[in-house]
């Protein structure tokens, strides 16, 4: 068994800036906030205090960060080294069928002035041909907007997807999302960033880029056209135009980004509380709790519908503005030809052709103006692509650090020793180690202590002691300012030389065959436990009854787990989980706390069986007789060890009880 295994170090780096990059005039305002606050500590922003900096700070607008942002995020979705699509082949065929479709609507618009040509002129045989080759070309354009709508879709769905897989893979990685929902509490709601505002985004992005994507080519054409039509004054007057209602229209916008921000983040949390009541319903109905979240549900959602009024109050501003700049495109147009007109650069015109010309200004500069107003016209969409560019910027950068972190991890062997002997023992190792939480508390300096395998080793101490924080340590969750930690590594991926038990264990969306071999995926392809195994699991952990539960082993269940079994049961589903991977140590965190006597007495007997050894932290004193050394944490950064004599536990709680009575004096390995 051994040689499945070498021996790696977990990584020890120096301890960071607790929030890295987050915003530091943010954080300077919280630290104003409260006096209490000390310097580098890692510390939740309450709810309210966001809301307060957002609305006192801009803090998500249309400016330069948000250039950034999105201009990062145009890397990603455009890198041709993307695993996950080529959009830039879906944006080059929207380019082509936008500017063919521009050309049709071109010849379409040109429609009304060769009608008026041929009509006054009383030309039957110009009518029938231009009504054949008008009713070509109305075709063409009704193909051509819906092939449009189609390449926008298909561009939609791939920015949905390489986004999302994207941030998915860098999120759920190894230590990487526990570090940053331990860490970086700056950033509210990842999963509704990832799930959510990245499909706003998409679709927002699809809104702007079948409006205005192809307008610089259509602007520097129309213009053209209407230069020849008008002269310089035309275009002139139309540019004019479209400089005053963009810087108008900006400072329009710019409340709106932030509004939408903070909309969204309200979003979030009012979906999350419901995610809460579904999740706790039953210590919600025990404990008569319905009113009171009713009345949280109410408060978070009328903040959703504040946010929501002032968004609708903005835009109404905004709207109108637009709407009215719109409109008056119209009447600019005919300003525009009435100049040369009226100075008679036209005198010598026919009129018939005279009233094709001046529809076909009518056409030029209005469409002109148009590709302007689309332009202006965005602005409530940019606004709210602004809102989630910022969200979704945000957790890039967080990710990122947290990345950036782990990658400057040593994880060189510790010593450069040699592979160890084949039938040597296994062991963890803590060599002159400080253990301190994310926020910089330190729980243990100087720990010194060794798990053997076959020796039970058993944790005990009061709350917030650091008894939990020793497994994550062991379990490379957290890192090490000082001392060295090292641990035997699994070679083999059928195999694990340690294993984590949590006092409410993790159950998949999945069957019955992926609960006991998570974190391996049962498919078509890999089935790496048989229905003969899961009968054997089931019968070790006494849940033979479950088989009776499920339709077969590979039926998909969700959250239907958590109603279908007890807490108790779902104990020993993951117990059975355990027995599934025989690994060298277990990490038992109050893993047995909803069994009863019996069931944790065979517990550790077909532990001992498995030639697994237990590391449990509990505040249970009838469990020391099924271990061999206990590990004693005081609360205060001291800690005593001692060995087990089965016979004589008495002893041993009268020792346990006879250190934590003790208030002062260093308590020092024994």
């Amino acid at each position: 068994m051994s040689n499945n295994y070498e021996y790696h170090r977990i990584p020890s780096v120096e301890m960071e800036e607790q929030i890295n990059n987050y915003d530091n005039d943010n954080i300077e305002e919280q630290l104003l906030l409260s006096s209490t606050v000390k310097e580098n500590d890692l510390f939740p922003v309450p709810l309210d205090t966001i809301d307060t900096i957002q609305q006192s700070k801009n803090s998500v607008s249309f400016d330069l960060t948000f250039c950034n942002r999105f201009l990062r995020i145009c890397r990603i979705l455009f890198s041709p080294l993307n695993p996950y699509g080529n959009l830039i082949s879906i944006l080059c065929s929207f380019i082509i069928i936008s500017l063919t479709f521009e050309v049709v609507v071109y010849f379409v618009g040109t429609i009304p002035s060769r009608f008026y040509t041929v009509l006054i002129g009383q030309d039957f045989e110009g009518f029938k041909y231009e009504l054949i080759w008008g009713m070509g070309f109305v075709f063409c354009a009704g193909l051509g907007k819906s092939l449009v709508k189609f390449v926008g879709g298909i561009f939609y769905l791939l920015t949905r997807k390489i986004l999302t897989k994207y941030l998915q893979n860098q999120y759920v990685d190894q230590n990487t999302f526990y570090r940053f929902l331990s860490k970086r509490m700056d950033i509210d709601n990842p999963d509704q960033r990832i799930a959510q505002d990245i499909d706003k985004f998409a679709a927002k992005l699809r809104e702007i880029m079948e409006e205005v994507l192809v307008s610089p080519v259509l602007i520097a054409y129309y213009t053209y056209q209407t230069w020849k039509l008008c002269g310089y004054l035309g275009p002139l007057m139309i540019y004019s135009y479209f400089f005053i209602s963009f810087i108008s229209s900006r400072f329009l916008i710019s409340p709106i980004v932030n509004l939408v921000f903070m909309k969204e983040f309200h979003e979030g949390n009012f979906r999350f509380l419901h995610i809460r009541i579904r999740q706790f319903s039953e210590s919600i109905a025990f404990g008569f709790g319905e009113r009171a979240e009713k009345v949280r549900l109410d408060k978070y959602f009328n903040k959703i519908l504040i946010y929501m009024r002032q968004i609708i109050e903005k835009e109404l501003i905004l709207e109108t503005f637009t709407d009215t700049i719109a409109y008056l495109g119209a009447i600019l147009s005919y300003i525009m030809i009435a100049i040369p007109i009226f100075i008679g650069v036209y005198d010598n015109v026919e009129k018939e052709k005279l009233g094709g010309i001046i529809s076909l200004n009518a056409f030029l500069s209005m469409y002109l103006i148009n590709q302007f107003s689309k332009i202006v016209e965005q602005s409530t969409r940019i606004s709210d692509l602004a809102g989630y560019t910022s969200r979704i910027g945000q957790l890039l950068e967080a990710l990122e650090e947290i990345n950036m972190e782990l990658e400057n991890v040593d994880i060189d062997n510790p010593f450069n020793e040699p592979p160890r002997p084949p039938n040597s023992e296994l062991s963890i190792n803590f060599d002159q180690v400080t253990i301190m939480t994310p926020s910089g508390n330190r729980l243990l300096s100087e720990f010194k202590f060794t798990i053997e395998q076959e020796n039970n080793v058993m944790i005990i101490g009061p709350n917030g002691s650091g008894k939990s924080s020793i497994l994550r340590v062991m379990c490379g969750l957290w890192s090490t300012p000082e001392g060295l930690v090292t641990k035997p590594f699994s070679i083999s991926n059928q195999q694990r030389i340690l294993l984590y038990l949590p006092q409410t264990p993790y159950l998949v969306f999945g069957s019955l065959r992926d609960q006991l071999s998570y974190p391996m995926i049962n498919d078509e392809k890999n089935c790496h436990v048989t229905d003969e195994e899961v009968d054997n699991l089931l019968s070790l952990v006494n849940l033979t009854h479950v088989k009776s539960l499920v339709r077969n082993y590979d039926e998909q269940y969700g959250m239907d787990w958590d109603k279908m079994l007890s807490p108790g049961e779902i104990q020993r589903l993951s117990i059975a989980r355990l027995f599934y991977w025989k690994p060298a140590f277990a990490a038992l965190d109050e893993s047995t706390s909803s069994l009863d006597a019996v069931t944790e007495s065979n517990f550790f007997e077909k532990c001992k069986e498995f030639n697994i050894t237990c590391i449990t932290v509990s505040h249970n004193m009838n469990l020391l007789k099924y271990h061999d050394k206990v590990l004693l944490l005081d609360g205060k950064g001291h800690y005593a060890t001692s060995d087990i004599d089965i016979n004589g536990t008495e002893n041993i709680e009268r020792w346990i009880d006879g250190i934590l009575v003790r208030n002062n004096g260093i308590i020092v390995d024994e």
